[in-house]
């Protein structure tokens, strides 16, 4: 998404101060990397991330790591993904590839 800020100022626009949001995204310091940067989208920090859901008008609740998703199919990229997926239960949640956050509007 190039206008990460944008989308959450419309999340915000359409959550009332009830509403729980579940948000998944990419960790830019994951320890196996994280895509994107390649077709010109940045990933962010689990901080950076943090800080633009407070500046648009949500607190994280809490957050957790997010298994990575599969790739199917017979081919490198999937073989490294076993590896890798099994390896994302040993690794500390400031280096996983995919966060969880929940979200709640601020007042």
């Amino acid at each position: 998404m190039e206008d990460k800020s944008r989308f959450i100022k419309s999340l915000r626009k359409s959550s009332n101060m009830d509403s729980n949001i579940y948000i998944s995204v990419r960790n830019r310091k994951s320890l196996f990397g994280s895509s994107g940067a390649g077709c010109g989208l940045l990933d962010l920090s689990i901080e950076e991330w943090i800080d633009l859901f407070g500046t648009n008008g949500f607190e994280v609740v809490k957050y957790s790591k997010l298994p990575r998703p599969w790739i199917t199919g017979v081919s490198f990229n999937a073989l490294k993904n076993v590896v890798v997926t099994s390896m994302d239960r040993l690794i500390p949640i400031n280096l996983a590839y995919m966060i969880l956050f929940e979200l709640k509007a601020s007042s």
